[in-house]
């Protein structure tokens, strides 16, 4: 029996004090797939699920959504992230060039919304024409 390509999705969560968190992540295939090449079809609804353990990570085999071979092309799973403390259901796309065959999760997480929190910029993070005009006043 063919399949689209596996990419190996693995992850690891914690909570903000650093312990391990516990629950489960999800995807879901949304629609029908299929292959002119191998003469089958996937059905829509097929869930790929793993529980975290215990210290937070998971590893998880998942079909790549842009497999050539298989049609539609470029489609997007539904992501589930159902932990203790947090749960986000969002689209993420899995391609089949992931470096060696894995993703990290975090490579595929959504971008935070401002009402997701607060982003601060970089320690490091300068504006040159301040640090000059401050370097001016401090001259004799």
């Amino acid at each position: 029996m063919a399949e689209p390509q596996l990419v190996i999705i693995t992850g690891k969560f914690t909570r903000q004090d650093e312990t391990p968190e516990s629950g489960t992540v999800e995807f879901q295939v949304p629609g029908l797939l299929r292959s002119q090449l191998y003469g089958e079809s996937k059905t829509p609804g097929r869930f790929f699920t793993r529980s975290l353990d215990a210290d937070g990570s998971f590893s998880m085999p998942v079909w790549a959504t842009d497999d050539p071979n298989w049609t539609p092309v470029n489609w997007e799973y539904r992501v589930t992230i159902n932990l203790s403390s947090y749960r986000s259901v969002f689209n993420a796309s899995v391609p089949v060039l992931s470096i060696n065959g894995v993703l990290d999760m975090a490579d595929i997480l959504p971008a935070l919304s401002p009402s997701d929190g607060q982003a601060y910029a970089p320690i490091s993070h300068t504006h040159p024409s301040w640090e000059a005009e401050e370097a001016a006043r401090s001259l004799p």
